[in-house]
């Protein structure tokens, strides 16, 4: 069966953003969240330690639907947030060289993104990188650990024929 869009997605952005030498070489493997690759562990371990850090997740964030958005198309615009935590309060440790990496990554991505197809068609249309909020992490809130984070909102822009929505697979 052929792999939905959204999954399809998700791993190409990470798949893109694991070949930045800047990111291999910032990160222990086990600090690169991949929610779809979380082998066994089906969840996060609930309190981070400083040898967790820094650490990268890309969540999905949400969905807007256009059924219909041409008299023969449907535009879904998937949102996804690489979050990352550094740790660290040194913002030229982690948090610009990672906040960069994230940034040129997305734009190498354009075209692999394109190539992508779903029911023979390729999909991707537009991915920006539309907001990023940089500020301290709350102590509290992240164990005790002090440290820059950020959230880089990324949109993927994805267009399907509608026909082919209705008429195509839509088990597991």
């Amino acid at each position: 069966m052929e792999t939905d869009p959204f999954t399809q997605v998700y791993v190409k952005l990470w798949e893109l953003l694991s070949d930045n030498p800047v990111v291999t070489s910032s990160f222990k493997t086990g600090n690169l969240i991949d929610m779809s690759n979380l082998g066994r562990r089906a969840y996060l371990e609930p309190t981070v330690a400083t040898a967790d850090l820094p650490e990268l997740l890309l969540v999905p964030y949400g969905t807007v639907a256009r059924i219909h958005s041409s008299s023969s198309g449907t535009m879904v615009t998937k949102q996804f947030q690489w979050v990352l935590t550094t740790g660290d309060l040194r913002v030229n440790r982690h948090l610009f060289p990672l906040s960069w990496a994230i940034l040129t990554s997305i734009i190498r991505a354009q075209k692999d993104l394109r190539a992508l197809t779903y029911d023979g068609h390729k999909f991707v249309k537009r991915v920006d990188l539309t907001s990023s909020s940089d500020g301290q992490s709350q102590a509290q809130r992240d164990s005790n650990i002090n440290g820059w984070s950020t959230v880089q909102a990324i949109e993927v822009e994805m267009h399907f024929q509608t026909s082919a929505l209705i008429d195509g697979a839509t088990t597991l």
